[in-house]
């Protein structure tokens, strides 16, 4: 499973890079689509999506049963661990397209401990998805358009939390999970 998840994030960093190699091609002034000369289209947006966190950590202190750690859209935005990338990009040359998608966030934050049987720590979230469909452009009406196609998404989460020695030993624990499977 590992080297699955260490291919999946390869591939995602290789749909990001073509992205944004595309992205970066000089084209008209508020131009998103570009047609090239045997009338292939390139079409590129990249995006900024928002979402918070609501997650619970549960102990087993009576005292502290529970433990709440959300974390706002906006308040998101300042723990972010690296450079975020979201965007997506078409190629169609004719009825023909290929349509890819592409989404990471990595975010992390300290966390704040008593400071007796550990001395803080950190904790951090890398999201990934990766989507690819082959489209057929079946209806072109002057009301009406309608694209038919399938393809795959493959996702990953990795996820990071390391408590400081105190009084206990440094405690290291990651989890991942990721999938990639057809859409149709």
């Amino acid at each position: 499973m590992p080297h699955q998840g260490k291919l999946i994030l390869s591939i995602l960093a290789g749909l990001a890079v073509t992205i944004a190699a595309i992205g970066a091609v000089p084209s008209q002034a508020l131009a998103q689509a570009t047609t090239i000369q045997n009338g292939l289209q390139i079409l590129v947006t990249p995006y900024l999506w928002l979402a918070g966190i609501d997650s619970a950590i549960k102990t087993p202190l009576s005292r502290a049963p529970e433990i709440n750690s959300d974390v706002g859209a906006f308040q998101l935005l300042g723990h972010l661990d690296g450079v975020p990338f979201m965007g997506s990009a078409e190629i169609r040359d004719g009825p023909f397209s290929l349509l890819g998608d592409v989404l990471h966030v990595p975010v992390g934050t300290n966390i704040t401990t008593r400071n007796v049987f550990f001395q803080g720590g950190n904790a951090a979230l890398t999201a990934n998805t990766g989507t690819a469909l082959f489209l057929y452009h079946a209806v072109d009406q002057p009301l009406q358009e309608l694209d038919l196609g399938g393809g795959f998404r493959a996702w990953g989460f990795s996820s990071g939390l390391t408590l400081n020695s105190g009084l206990l030993p440094t405690v290291n624990v990651s989890r991942t999970a990721g999938q990639g499977g057809s859409l149709g």
